[in-house]
């Protein structure tokens, strides 16, 4: 075992194991954020990794001279495939400083060992560098390397390729500034050389520097580099916290972010979430209340693309050296993010109608989906097993009365028979279904039974029967929306009607003669009648029943119901007109479904 026993170099060991360092060697499929747009590209992250390293050492000079240098940066692809970056920045000092080989340049250091640079001070670093390797990795895998770095009274200039250093040369110079020059290894990263797709997100991250640092003068490829907020992200809903900018549009399908944090670009992490969580959280309650949506958290948040603007962020942590997602706690979140009026960025949401449309025509159709799920459930049961149902005798069931009570129902039987007709009995006061979810809806013993009984039974007329007053003029409002909401094709075609039962009845000689079915109608009587009231169905002797309900009369007393105003229920059973219905009751005008 010990023959295989090796002691490699930092610089051996990054080429050996590059992706612990610097990503992947190969080229992969990722999406990139590139000219506004979230699009699919083959790309060789390491590449990539190695470029933005060295110009992330210009950023990090003007950030850490709190933005007095580095107020220019160069960043040129030429056609051999050379990178060239440059900063007026104030140079590195032209000092040696101690290493385990003796002494050295400090930028020569930067260059060439890992674990060397000025970002280890983690309780106020700003910087994008955090590790003290990015530059070596560089210098490791270039095939042409030469920096110059000039501190205004020494020029030092390192050249070398492959991690070694050919000579190092030193001038005097009153200037100030940086450049490295490099080709990076194309063949250790199984390219050629640069192609457009790896210069296409080059020129994409000197664009996101150039928004984020407006302090700083930026060229690519020798043209100036300026832009705006909508410039780089596309149109947004653009929202400024206290120390952050965050723009939301709507997405493609999924969520998606994009945000800039110390300039450095980053696909998401927990800053973003910090913020879109209280975001949702509140626009789910908005569109609860104004559009009549339920929507989960989950599924508003694949309606949005969020984008952010972060600088002065302290002590970034990532999940990895490729750093494509932030993982600071949420309190260093709020922090770096500061106040904001999150009912506001809200309202500013709901104005805008391509989202919010967007949105609720989204979960109509996935809540429409689901019910057909449900429902379909419910039509495959071909029998029901009920105490409440009273199943028709014969081949066919032609009506299907939904009465209030088993005493109700009983009486119904004994005067009309079970031939033909079936009969559900409701208990209490059923369920609203204007504004209950699919599975509440499921969950009800009751409705659930009936839904699968009418669809046992399409051709059936569906009958209501409740008493003449207040409590079964609900019911059957409700019974009505139940029918509106689930089977529209019943008030369409005719076959939901509404059994009209009196209120009073005139008798003599112990039979019935006459009767009414409002109590205006009463005084027209003859008042030579034993007028007496009846409270219900459940209350009316058998021989009075039978002789008021029969087969001969049923045509008489079962109008038909057509309601096509969808308003009518929403302002009588829906939460939010609970002001209607004060209103109408205080000028005497209850619901009455056979009104409409």
């Amino acid at each position: 075992m010990t023959d295989n026993f090796k002691l490699l170099s930092d610089a051996e060991h990054i080429r050996k194991r590059f992706s612990m360092y610097g990503g992947s060697q190969v080229v992969q499929e990722e999406v990139s954020f590139i000219n506004t747009e979230f699009k699919k590209v083959n790309i060789v992250g390491g590449l990539l990794k190695v470029i933005n390293e060295i110009i992330d050492n210009s950023v990090d000079e003007h950030v850490r001279t709190n933005r007095e240098f580095a107020t220019r940066i160069d960043v040129d692809i030429e056609a051999d495939g050379t990178i060239v970056v440059s900063d007026n920045g104030r140079g590195i000092p032209a000092i040696e400083v101690a290493t385990p080989d003796g002494k050295e340049y400090q930028m020569v250091a930067a260059f060439t060992r890992a674990r060397a640079g000025s970002n280890f001070d983690d309780s106020n670093r700003e910087s994008i560098g955090m590790n003290g390797v990015g530059s070596m990795i560089t210098f490791v895998t270039s095939s042409k390397f030469d920096a110059k770095s000039s501190d205004g009274k020494l020029q030092v200039q390192m050249v070398g390729k492959d991690g070694q250093i050919d000579r190092i040369r030193t001038k005097e110079t009153s200037l100030k500034g940086t450049t490295v020059k490099f080709r990076p290894d194309y063949a250790f990263f199984g390219m050629e050389n640069i192609d457009q797709a790896h210069t296409d997100i080059i020129e994409e991250r000197v664009r996101s520097l150039a928004l984020a640092f407006d302090t700083v003068k930026f060229r690519f490829n020798r043209k100036t580099v300026k832009l705006k907020f909508a410039d780089y992200f596309g149109t947004c809903d653009v929202f400024n916290t206290e120390k952050a900018i965050f723009g939301i549009t709507k997405s493609d399908g999924s969520f998606q972010s994009h945000s800039l944090v110390n300039g450095l670009s980053v696909k998401g992490g927990t800053h973003i979430d910090f913020f879109i969580s209280a975001v949702i959280g509140n626009l789910r309650e908005v569109l609860k209340r104004r559009r009549k949506v339920d929507i989960s958290a989950a599924r508003l948040k694949q309606h949005l693309r969020v984008h952010a603007i972060v600088n002065g962020f302290p002590a970034l942590k990532f999940d990895s050296q490729t750093k494509e997602r932030v993982t600071n706690s949420n309190a260093e979140c709020r922090d770096a993010i500061g106040e904001f009026d999150v009912s506001k960025v809200v309202a500013k949401l709901m104005k805008n109608a391509e989202l919010i449309d967007e949105i609720c025509a989204y979960t109509r159709l996935q809540d429409d989906l689901n019910a057909k799920k449900d429902l379909g459930k419910l039509e495959k049961a071909k029998k029901v097993k009920s105490d409440k149902y009273f199943a028709a005798i014969g081949r066919n069931t032609d009506r299907i009365f939904v009465v209030e009570g088993d005493s109700a129902s009983g009486g119904l039987i004994k005067c009309l028979g079970r031939k033909g007709n079936a009969f559900y009995a409701l208990k209490g006061v059923p369920l609203n279904v204007l504004e209950v979810s699919h599975q509440k809806f499921m969950a009800n013993k009751e409705l659930s039974e009936l839904y699968s009984i009418i669809t046992m039974f399409p051709d059936a007329e569906i009958c209501l029967a409740t008493d003449a007053d207040a409590d079964g003029m609900r019911i059957t409002g409700l019974v009505s929306l139940f029918m509106f909401k689930y089977f529209p094709e019943h008030l369409n075609n005719g076959k939901m009607k509404i059994l009209r039962t009196p209120i009073a009845i005139g008798k003599k000689n112990n039979e019935v003669k006459e009767w009414a079915y409002t109590f205006a109608d009463v005084n027209k009587i003859n008042h030579k009648l034993d007028v007496s009231y009846v409270k219900g169905l459940g209350s009316w002797s058998e021989k009075d029943l039978k002789h008021i309900i029969n087969a001969d009369t049923m045509d008489e007393m079962l109008p038909t119901v057509s309601i096509a105003d969808t308003d009518l229920f929403t302002n009588w059973f829906s939460s939010s007109t609970i002001d209607y219905r004060k209103e109408q009751l205080l000028q005497s005008a209850p619901f009455d479904i056979m009104k409409v």
